[in-house]
């Protein structure tokens, strides 16, 4: 419920930290991915009104020198119980592991200086590579780690 007030509470003057509100609200509330209840549904409809929203924001290109990193999409990551945030940058589909390291670092460091929105409330930020409609998880670094 402490989610929940503090999304309301948020609504207006922080819309995107008022979105990862509801975000944890859910992930709290929610004990499996098949149920629904009057609940749930009424925190889905209040953060659909959250305007504007990280979800009207994508995909969202930053540039960086010779290089423009597209992230495709930021959302509420539980993985390991904390405040995290998963972001999923469009990859250039190296393949090898220090190579994929080093461009999901590059990603990574510019959503912070990202003006739309500075996540130094989360835990960590997740790399997720996004290539051809597909998904890998590449890594994490902790927000303490990200310049």
């Amino acid at each position: 419920m402490w989610y929940w007030v503090r999304g309301r509470g948020l609504a207006k003057p922080d819309p995107w930290s008022a979105w990862y509100s509801y975000d944890a609200a859910r992930y709290l509330l929610l004990p499996v991915d098949f149920l629904s209840s009057p609940n749930l549904e009424k925190l889905r409809q209040e953060q659909a009104l959250i305007m504007p929203s990280p979800q009207s924001a994508f995909s969202l290109s930053l540039p960086d020198g010779d290089r423009t990193w597209k992230i495709e999409a930021v959302g509420f990551d539980p993985t390991l119980h904390e405040a995290d945030l998963g972001v999923v940058y469009q990859s250039t589909g190296v393949t090898d592991p220090a190579a994929l390291r080093t461009e999901a670092t590059a990603s990574l460091e510019r959503v912070p200086q990202n003006p739309a929105r500075n996540p130094r409330e989360f835990s960590r930020l997740w790399a997720y590579a996004e290539k051809d409609g597909k998904r890998t998880p590449v890594m994490e670094l902790p927000m303490a780690n990200i310049p």
